[in-house]
């Protein structure tokens, strides 16, 4: 059974592995062309083509008998088949105009056939162009031999195209991709009479004033009506710094020369330069050059000749002119000569590419046509100072243990952005933190001798101009309360407005005894623009300067509990717990106090926000982790030992320190006992039946409940002898308890 099993799998491999080379096989291509090159000669309106190639065949393709390849597809005539000799079939499709070549058997073959190509005329003008197909390969060379060595050749959709002029023979060369088409494209280059240049430009200048600097970007525009040059140039005056120049075909550029005298357009003492830009190529028709210069500018208020660039050579230089600034900069023009003003649609907008824009100043923009060139103008500039107004939003949080102010400052700056911004505070308060979705950091210097206040400076990551919002917070660092607080508000230096509300919110065990406003008016807690919840007071200013006189005082709780006692009997072992419901108003709390008899052992306080708790005799005091107010519960639990006949204490369990206290007492268990109380009973205790306890206590307990008690005040303890009854007294007892219930 093993060898069957084991001969089964062996054909069952083999014929898997037969499967794998079947199908490997079927993927590979049956037929390869690789070393594809295309060699052509140009000889006065006919051009002839060599077509080399190497053909890998493995097989024929599916569904035909000979290993055939397509030769050419055009309209083209094969002359001759030069590789291989012999074994070969030429056949034509003339439906599709291919030429294709066949061999019975499969191998490696060499293929060498010339063919003539009848070249056609692009749009009736100087073009002739040769198209056809030949056969795909990764990379196809290309070269083609021109009878004249002033032809202009272009292969389409081919790279590295490279032209060799060698003792009058022209060779272009090439290299053509897979999957395109050969076509190639000639004319010859007609020999242009040499006549005087004649051009004119159009030019289209923006100068841009910042910060130390005066930027200059020219575009010129030259038509070129006669004659051709390879070399253009232009008048720089000395006091302006070329910095790029940006065309199609430029070699190199440079300042040629410095003239130290003052010429037309330039400035005395300056000179002027002559900047020389040479191209690859002749210009004969239009041609764009821009040209971005930068004059340095000196402490402001400054006053400057604007800065030409003048081209040179032409008979006519006209355009358009922008002048403006970005920056916070205040822009005159003075004394405009041969310019004439036009309002910003007249002004046109032009770019040399669209990798780099032209954008037009976005302050000040003043906007100038001209028809001649050189023009004059003069720039008188100065410094913009920012104006703002401040909206301030003030929240005075009192607390028991810390005073914080919380101000927003809303600002709207005009004219110029702002980076820094200064705040005067009282230096009676720590600044905590400034914050704002445009700060990047701020600086707290120190208060003058004997100066009230301190200054804050904000810094913003980036120039501010419209509306931004700077958060800032100051703390006392110590509880204000039972001490009179001055509260001086905060100042934004060189505001132009200043206005705003201030709210006053106070803790819940915090009340507000005194405040005395100074320049502030009172409106109601609603009608400021801020959520406030829980707002005591609220104020509105319409200027800086004003002050707030504060005294807070600590609030005393108002506390009333309501208990339910409930204690277990059980052999020798009392179980009781407490469930204590607390209901305070006014302050919250922390601690809670308790009056326990040292009779009572394990005791034991259960809630979940319990710290600790400690004893001092028989007063307890449980320390919570966080101040309450309103509901809160509590458990307490213990135990005590006796012995049949002693007595235990029940309802001894006191709240201590609260204002308000009632409750309810059931004593339950399983064992039979006697309960007889021994001694006085708390007049605060009254004995009701078990029908008067809420439900809800009753629900707790889950054994007999022999006993129950109401109380509200204290003291509210009473003991209870503890007896086991006789066998013939528990039955009469039970008949009776029967009788009663019918």
């Amino acid at each position: 059974m093993r060898r069957l099993t084991t001969r089964a799998g062996a054909v069952a491999i083999l014929t898997l592995a037969a499967l794998g080379d079947a199908s490997a096989a079927s993927r590979e291509k049956p037929i390869k062309v690789k070393n594809v090159s295309v060699k052509g000669k140009i000889d006065g309106e006919n051009i002839a083509f060599t077509l080399e190639f190497d053909v890998e065949a493995k097989r024929p393709e599916e569904g035909k008998k000979r290993v055939e390849v397509a030769l050419v597809t055009g309209d083209v005539v094969v002359r001759e088949v030069t590789e291989p000799a012999d074994g070969y079939k030429l056949r034509y499709d003339a439906a599709t105009g291919t030429y294709y070549i066949s061999w019975k058997r499969r191998g490696n073959y060499h293929v060498n056939v010339v063919f003539a190509c009848r070249p056609r005329v692009l749009e009736g003008g100087p073009w002739r162009e040769a198209l056809f197909t030949i056969p795909t390969s990764n990379a196809r060379s290309l070269q083609l031999e021109c009878d004249r060595p002033d032809l202009e050749v272009l292969f389409p959709g081919a790279l590295r195209l490279e032209r060799e002029d060698k003792e009058g023979v022209l060779t272009v060369t090439a290299l053509l991709g897979p999957g395109k088409p050969f076509a190639v494209r000639w004319k010859p280059e007609v020999r242009k009479l040499e006549a005087k240049l004649v051009m004119a430009a159009d030019v289209n200048a923006i100068a841009r004033a910042s910060a130390g600097a005066l930027g200059i970007g020219t575009l010129f525009v030259f038509d070129i009506s006669q004659g051709s040059t390879t070399e253009l140039t232009f008048s720089v005056p000395g006091s302006l710094s070329v910095t790029q120049v940006r065309g199609a075909y430029i070699r190199d550029w440079r300042i040629v020369e410095v003239k130290d005298d003052k010429t037309e357009g330039g400035e005395a003492g300056v000179g002027l330069q002559t900047l020389t830009v040479s191209l690859t190529r002749e210009l004969t028709s239009k041609y764009a050059i821009e040209i971005t210069a930068e004059r340095v500018l000196g402490e402001f208020p400054v006053e400057i000749d604007l800065p030409l660039v003048e081209p040179q050579g032409v008979i006519r230089a006209s355009g358009h002119l922008a002048v403006g600034t970005d920056s916070a900069i205040r822009l005159v023009v003075k004394e405009p000569r041969g310019l004439s003003q036009v309002d910003a649609s007249g002004f046109r907008r032009i770019v040399l590419d669209r990798e780099h824009p032209r954008p037009l100043p976005r302050s000040n923009a003043f906007f100038y046509t001209f028809a001649a060139s050189p023009y004059q103008m003069k720039l008188a500039l100065d410094d913009i100072v920012p104006s703002y107004d401040a909206s301030e939003r003030i929240k005075i949080s009192v607390r028991e243990e810390d005073l914080v102010i919380d101000a927003e400052i809303d600002l709207d700056v005009r004219d110029a952005p702002v980076r820094t911004l200064t705040i005067a505070v009282d230096k009676s308060f720590v600044v905590a933190n400034v914050t704002g979705s445009g700060v990047d950091d701020y600086t707290v210097k120190d208060a003058a001798e004997g100066s009230l206040t301190q200054d804050v400076d904000v810094h913003f990551r980036q120039p501010v101009v419209g509306r931004t919002v700077v958060k800032l917070r100051r703390e006392l660092g110590e509880g204000p309360l039972g001490k009179q607080r001055r509260i001086a508000g905060l100042s934004v230096r060189d505001a132009k407005n200043e206005r705003g509300w201030v709210v006053i919110v106070a803790d819940k065990g915090v009340k507000i005894e005194k405040a005395t406003p100074e320049e502030l008016r009172a409106v109601h807690t609603g009608s400021v623009p801020m959520r406030v919840p829980d707002a005591r007071l609220a104020y509105r200013f319409r200027e800086g300067g004003w002050a707030l006189g504060l005294l807070a005082e600590e609030k005393p709780p108002e506390v009333g509990t309501e208990a339910f006692h409930m204690i277990s009997l059980g052999e020798g072992i009392v179980y009781g717990s407490v469930v204590v419901t607390y209901y305070i108003s006014g302050a919250p709390m922390d601690e809670l106090h308790f009056r326990v008899p040292k009779e009572l052992k394990n005791v034991e306080f259960i809630s979940g926000d319990f710290r600790r708790s400690s004893s001092d005799g028989d007063r307890w005091t449980v320390r919570l982790q966080r101040k309450v107010i309103g509901y809160y519960h509590l458990l307490i639990t213990y135990s005590q030992h006796y012995e049949p006949g002693d007595t235990i204490l029940v309802g001894a369990v006191e709240c201590d320190g609260v204002d308000t206290q009632r409750g309810f007492i059931a004593v339950a268990s399983r064992v039979n006992l006697k309960l007889t109380p021994r001694g006085p009973v708390d007049p605060s205790l009254l004995d009701i039946g078990r029908d008067e306890v809420p439900p809800e206590y009753r629900l707790l307990v889950n054994a007999p409940i022999l006993k129950t008690y109401k109380y509200v005040s204290i003291p509210h303890r009473v003991s209870l002898e503890l007896t086991p009854y006789d066998r013939g007294e528990l039955i009469a007892m039970l008949e009776k308890e029967m009788l009663e219930a019918a």
